[in-house]
């Protein structure tokens, strides 16, 4: 329905301006993780930091992409 496809275009815009606000590291690593697919052993791999560290690093991006989704709210 012409409804639903507006809103996830709307969805999508969203999601793109709130990772254009975050520190490109941050972009890198949500880019890392949802478009590339890769996993946080092979993120720590191209990063050249250990998992544990890419992971926590992968948390703390999501957090901030979330908390900039929910301010514009």
């Amino acid at each position: 329905p012409p409804d639903e496809a507006a809103d996830r275009a709307l969805e999508r815009r969203a999601v793109r301006n709130a990772l254009a606000g975050l520190p490109a590291r941050a972009r890198e690593i949500v880019a890392l993780k949802f478009h590339a697919g890769l996993d946080n052993a092979e993120i720590a791999a191209v990063l050249g930091v250990s998992a544990s560290n890419a992971g926590t690093q992968l948390h703390r991006a999501m957090t901030k992409l979330r908390r900039a989704l929910d301010d514009r709210s």
